[in-house]
């Protein structure tokens, strides 16, 4: 389903904090970290190699990244 620009804002505002809009409505930021570790882990064991994470994204609307170098192998 197409959005054009009021739609897509509008949907945007019903999903913000209205306390804090940088981010959705019950984000959990320890939660989310959590599990972007446990994901970080298990591409480590699965590609046998080490996975790199940018920790200090300060974007509250940005995840940490994993920033994979195949040259860095175990």
């Amino acid at each position: 389903m197409p959005f054009d620009d009021q739609s897509t804002w509008a949907l945007l505002r019903q999903l913000d904090d209205p306390q804090h809009m940088e981010f959705p409505r019950d984000y959990d930021l320890d939660a989310t970290r959590a599990r972007f570790e446990q994901l970080a882990a298990r591409l480590d064991a699965r590609f046998q190699c080490a996975c790199t994470v940018d920790r200090q994204v300060q974007d509250a609307s940005q995840p940490p990244r994993d920033s994979r170098d195949p040259g860095n192998r175990r």
